[in-house]
């Protein structure tokens, strides 16, 4: 069951072979976090980066610096609350979200194709039970 739950991380590697017209390489949580900022998933505070993505504060002001020198994104200070950041896409950040989210689209339709419709639902119920699981008993840390 280890090796299965680590073959999981091959995910991230697959997706990161797409890369934006400009041959920099996109990772899955940066396409997460773009197509956020691209629906507005993060402007009213109930959802946020560090807690879609289970990682820390830090990380997240890391991945975002990251992605400013990347020009994918634009950060600006909320007037109303300094202690938030405005964050904006960018057209390059635009434009490599539209072609990711058409590449892993794309990849997942043959991959749905292939494990079939039914069995894919099953696996995304499962895996979630399944995640909402391991966040429930593991260890504080």
């Amino acid at each position: 069951m280890i090796h299965s739950v680590f073959r999981f991380k091959q995910l991230e590697m697959t997706f990161r072979v797409f890369h934006p017209g400009s041959g920099e390489n996109v990772s899955m949580a940066e396409l997460v976090v773009l197509a956020g900022i691209k629906n507005h998933t993060f402007e009213d505070g109930e959802v946020t980066i560090p807690d879609l993505l289970c990682i820390s504060r830090a990380a997240v002001s890391q991945m975002l610096g990251v992605m400013e020198q990347k020009g994918f994104i634009i950060r600006d200070i909320n007037k109303a609350n300094r202690r938030k950041q405005l964050l904006s896409l960018t057209e390059k950040g635009s434009l490599v979200v539209e072609e990711q989210e058409q590449k892993a689209m794309a990849l997942l339709s043959q991959v749905v194709d292939q494990f079939g419709e039914r069995e894919t639902k099953q696996f995304i119920k499962l895996s979630g039970r399944f995640m909402d699981i391991i966040e429930k008993i593991k260890p504080e840390t």
